[in-house]
């Protein structure tokens, strides 16, 4: 009997010494919900299946490092190019389904169990921070409750813009440099301020900004009219006075508490240029930071 408790250790020791690396490798997934306020006869939260126009960012645990994510479930390794976009998130061949939030990741810290998620709902520009997600979550609530100010973030690539962009990959009209940034807000949605956070330090010329606005394709779309000189020497928090940004904030009928409102005339993709590309590769995976917005949606016009 003892030789054969010894012989069962040593095999299971070579066992535990012979997994391979991938072993800590997880698929995580999550049915993404919409929460508009309405509770039913219970008064339980009544929510809505998101399953188009997603696209969400995951981050190692606390920090602004990219996880290297694969296809759900693909023990080939096929990389899912991170952040993820809304195109990636309807196709049933990378995600667990389609429109189901999900992928495979090795999480990057210790205890190889977390990892922290961004997720955009682009269909208004609702968002939710999810920190410490792991492999036994399969809910994520949007709130997205009408005439209550909402904090949106929305991630920003520093390099020249390509088809391939980490947001919904439009390259815009304004110069060369315009980007989609994959939000589009709805109609009846005051927007009270924006600013910026400086994540990547993009100081390799004299003048290295960036602009925030709205497509200058679309009717009364302004590419610089949130944000018209958002610095980017120094990694930091950038509040721009509403006053004193672009020609959608400046006026004395648009200003805080008020807010630019986007109405029928009004473009709805929020978009954004940086102005001095960082280095000169093109880059156009590498974090340069956030733009944050608050808004109120009134339920429509």
């Amino acid at each position: 009997m003892k030789k054969f408790a010894k012989v069962f250790m040593a095999v299971a020791l070579t066992l535990f010494l012979t997994v391979p690396a991938s072993a800590a490798f997880k698929d995580m997934w999550a049915q993404v919900y919409a929460w508009n306020g309405a509770t039913n006869s219970r008064g339980m939260m009544e929510l809505v299946e998101i399953t188009s126009g997603v696209q969400f960012q995951v981050l190692q645990r606390n920090s602004y490092t990219f996880e290297t994510l694969y296809e759900y479930n693909d023990n080939t390794m096929t990389a899912l190019t991170n952040p993820v976009n809304q195109t990636a998130y309807a196709d049933a061949t990378k995600m667990k389904a389609a429109g189901v939030l999900s992928f495979r990741v090795d999480p990057g810290e210790t205890l190889d169990t977390y990892v922290d998620l961004l997720v955009v709902n682009g269909a208004g520009g609702f968002t939710h921070r999810y920190n410490d997600f792991t492999e036994n979550i399969h809910s994520i609530i949007i709130d997205q409750r009408p005439n209550v100010v909402h904090h949106g973030t929305i991630w920003y690539a520093l390099g020249s813009p390509t088809t391939t962009y980490p947001n919904e990959g439009a390259v815009l009209s304004y110069g060369s440099g315009e980007v989609d940034a994959g939000v589009d807000f709805l109609y009846g949605t005051k927007i009270h301020a924006m600013c910026g956070e400086v994540v990547t330090v993009n100081n390799v010329a004299t003048g290295a900004d960036m602009t925030v606005g709205t497509d200058s394709n679309g009717t009364a779309g302004d590419a610089d009219g949130f944000l018209a000189d958002l610095q980017q020497a120094a990694a930091n928090w950038t509040v721009a006075s509403l006053t004193s940004t672009g020609d959608l904030l400046d006026n004395g009928t648009n200003y805080y508490p008020f807010g630019y409102i986007i109405e029928g005339a009004n473009e709805q993709t929020l978009s954004y240029v940086v102005n001095s590309y960082y280095g000169s590769a093109a880059g156009t995976t590498l974090l340069g930071g956030y733009i944050h917005y608050w808004f109120t949606y009134t339920g429509g016009l």
